[in-house]
């Protein structure tokens, strides 16, 4: 029991040298403790004293004499939970004694986390609000009381009378007394349950291992000072960075007769200043040594720290938001749910549709840049066509096709396609050409993009032999003769004509007579049957299908990639991402088999309607056509004929005489003249013919997918959202269980943080 006057004269024996003597240093202890108060200390490290030790010794009794509260000693089962005292100096108020529980800090192991759903932890962490004791001088009888009451709070079992009330037999949640009046000094100390160094009856291994996390997560922060309590019964050595301190605890008996703290603080004097006592450093002897050299260490850490603190807040509080802010807003309602996807459906949309547009604006992603990326892809799949689209390459008409004039040659190189006027109801696909006409499209070297993976050299036009392999595969092509290799020897040019290649065996001819050839009927020696060309014309686009089924399964996987990154990026919970990229893929799928479809029916058209064009340009081809095969006979003509040449060189000269060779050169023969008309008429029509389909599957295809407004990349938008049902609405804004418990968290650690920045702010 501690009466009024020892207490008085001893209370101003330990205010002596008090290091929280100043109004700055007790501002700063006041910060410390609002700061531990508002549950700071479950996010930045806090200057503290923790007291642990075995269980059994002697921490309960060190206690009471470094802070005058009548601890249990010797009563029932040790310390069941961790408590704190806080000791302040009040010049102008009585004795006050005022006891709290505060939530401890997390426990990271999870071994006494309390079984408990959400609902029944806030009821408890209410009751932990409204359990509160105060009196003005606290009995033995009165703390224990409080003990069991805080015990019944937390869920600890606890006795009453010869009754065993169940519980767990330990909580990591923070009992704390807080004494103050005019002869207190500033104190602050944490007490945790003794460590166990084998079970004791009705502990579990589990408890054990609990209880050394929950001690070792409060000495863990540097800040921290640990006073560990050995009894000397004991006789081990350990290492301690501040050393020893002796102290001489109550007796079973003094604390049963009540003595005062003055009269134990007599003896522990009397007790140290005899015997072997005496070769010990004074300054290491006794509670008042240690209590005064305890609040010399917690005023310089908190001096050490208190700086720092504010920063550490304010980055933890930052940190904290963000983590906040990736979880997305709380949708607990059905109006929150749908306002939550309205946004993403907007932020979606908007940026689709920009993209869409080529306004890339503020798009830091440039892997979002649709426009971008599709026409690279529209490109690469014109260069696709005009190099691979045919199954065997047309022939240039700048050179005389007859046999008998012999001419050295390598592999077939024709010509690029012509170009060609285009139908007034398409437009062009590549804005940089001119809207009447096509041209091919320089393939770039080197270059790769997210639709066209990989590099497209230059082959040939209408060489296969570097071509895909759909474009190898695309058609069975006719037996080429073999071409001799490259010389312009005189010896090779005099060799006999029929050994000497020419244009009528490269594959296009050889094509041309073979379907001469199965399509014989009662047409006349060198007249033309009418179903030549449509076979012809057939054989021809034979690649087209398959190529143009490629691009757009191209254009449609990354197109849904893209759509799926940007799904990532706007929904912050990955969840709902999970779910709109479901949906996604969901009218992706459709949309790429409506797409399809589109394509094989215009393929299947293509090679099964008549050839028919309206296109003036048709006949524009084949007349220059007709005219390069006149200027190239005239050119042989020129050639073998040295008299053929005016004087002034801008003419060429007939001779009457020569008439015939001239004719012959034209005209070599009614097959050669049939093959190279139908070879003319194929290729004009076949030019056409490509440039529609390419406008077709680019213009038609492509973009229809891409701009649909119930397509995969416009569908997601705020009138989806809308039209969805309340059950749609549920499904697709449903979190995890684990996202609303994190929420929850977070929202506790902002609030405590916002709380501390305030604090900080106040005393900073």
């Amino acid at each position: 029991m501690v009466t009024g006057d020892s207490s008085t004269m001893e209370s101003k024996t330990l205010l002596n040298d008090d290091p929280f003597h100043s109004t700055h240093t007790q501002r700063l202890f006041e910060a410390i403790d609002e700061l531990r108060s508002c549950g700071a200390n479950h996010d930045i490290p806090l200057p503290e004293l923790v007291i642990v030790g075995d269980q059994s010794a002697g921490k309960s009794s060190l206690l009471q004499s470094l802070t005058e509260i009548p601890f249990p000693v010797a009563d029932r089962l040790c310390t069941r939970f961790p408590t704190r005292i806080v000791s302040r100096r009040t010049p102008d108020e009585g004795e006050v004694t005022k006891i709290s529980i505060e939530p401890g800090l997390h426990d990271q192991a999870g071994v006494l986390v309390l079984d408990e759903t959400v609902e029944e932890k806030n009821s408890r962490l209410d009751a932990y609000r409204e359990f509160a004791y105060s009196t003005s001088k606290l009995t033995l009888t009165e703390f224990r009381d409080a003990i069991d009451r805080a015990k019944e709070v937390m869920g600890v079992t606890r006795t009453v009378g010869q009754k065993t009330i169940a519980g767990r037999n330990f909580a990591r949640d923070v009992l704390k007394v807080e004494i103050s009046g005019p002869d207190r000094s500033y104190f602050s100390i944490l007490d945790v349950p003794g460590v166990f160094q084998s079970l004791t009856k009705g502990l579990t291994k589990q408890e054990k291992v609990g209880v050394r996390e929950m001690v070792a997560s409060y000495m863990v922060p540097s800040q921290s000072v640990i006073m560990y309590i050995l009894s000397l019964a004991q006789n081990e050595e350990k290492h301690l960075n501040h050393g020893w301190f002796v102290v001489r605890n109550r007796t079973p008996e003094e604390v049963e007769s009540g003595i005062t703290s003055l009269e134990r603080h007599d003896r522990e004097k009397s007790f140290f200043n005899s015997g072997p006592w005496t070769r010990l450093p004074e300054a290491r002897r006794g509670t008042q040594a240690l209590k005064r050299y305890l609040a010399d260490l917690l005023c310089e850490r908190i001096q050490e720290t208190f700086p720092t603190i504010l920063a550490m807040v304010q980055t933890r509080l930052a940190l904290t938001q963000n983590e906040l802010y990736a979880l997305g807003p709380s949708r607990n309602t059905l109006e929150e749910k749908r306002a939550y996807l309205t946004d993403i459906a907007q932020q979606y949309h908007s940026l689709f549709t920009q993209a869409l547009s080529g306004r890339y604006h503020g798009l830091s992603d440039d892997s979002l840049k649709v426009r971008r990326y599709i026409r690279e892809a529209n490109d690469t799949f014109a260069s696709d066509m005009i190099h691979y689209g045919h199954s065997v390459p047309f022939e240039s008409t700048s050179d005389s096709l007859d046999s008998d004039q012999p001419k050295v040659t390598g592999r077939a190189t024709p010509e690029p396609p012509l170009a060609f006027t285009a139908n007034n109801n398409t437009s062009s696909a590549f804005g940089s050409q001119a809207a009447n006409t096509y041209e091919a499209p320089k393939p770039v070297s080197g270059s790769a993009s997210l639709f066209g993976k990989g590099t497209l050299s230059t082959p040939s036009v209408g060489s296969t032999q570097d071509a895909p392999a759909w474009a190898q595969s695309a058609s069975k092509l006719p037996p080429t003769p073999p071409t001799s290799r490259l010389s312009t020897s005189t010896n090779e040019a005099n060799t006999s004509k029929s050994s000497m290649p020419s244009k009528r065996s490269s594959p296009i001819y050889t094509l041309i007579r073979e379907e001469i050839q199965n399509c014989r009927g009662t047409e006349l020696q060198g007249t033309l049957n009418p179903d030549v060309l449509p076979a012809l014309f057939h054989r021809q686009i034979a690649p087209w299908k398959g190529i143009a089924t490629k691009h757009f399964q191209t254009v449609s996987n990354n197109t849904l990639e893209m759509l799926q990154q940007a799904a990532n990026t706007i929904c912050r919970d990955t969840i709902t991402a999970k779910k709109v990229k479901g949906r996604v893929r969901q009218i992706n799928r459709m949309s790429e088999e409506f797409g399809l479809s589109q394509l094989y029916q215009r393929a299947d058209q293509i090679a099964s309607h008549h050839l028919q064009t309206q296109n003036p340009t048709f006949e524009k081809n084949i007349r220059e056509a007709r005219l390069a095969r006149f200027q190239s006979a005239l050119e042989h003509y020129q050639a073998t004929h040295s008299d053929a040449m005016s004087q002034n060189g801008r003419a060429v000269v007939i001779q009457l005489r020569d008439v015939t060779s001239l004719f012959d050169a034209l005209h070599m023969s009614n097959t050669h003249n049939l093959e190279d008309e139908i070879h003319d008429i194929l290729r004009s029509y076949y030019q056409l013919a490509l440039h529609d389909f390419i406008e077709y599957v680019t213009q038609q295809v492509v973009e229809s997918y891409l701009n649909h407004p119930q397509g995969p990349v416009l569908f997601f938008n705020p009138m989806y959202i809308g039209s969805l049902t309340q059950e749609g609405i549920e499904e697709l804004a449903a979190e995890d269980s684990h996202v609303v418990r994190e929420r929850a968290m977070k929202q506790e650690t902002l609030a405590r943080l916002t709380h501390a920045e305030r604090i900080a702010l106040k005393y900073a």
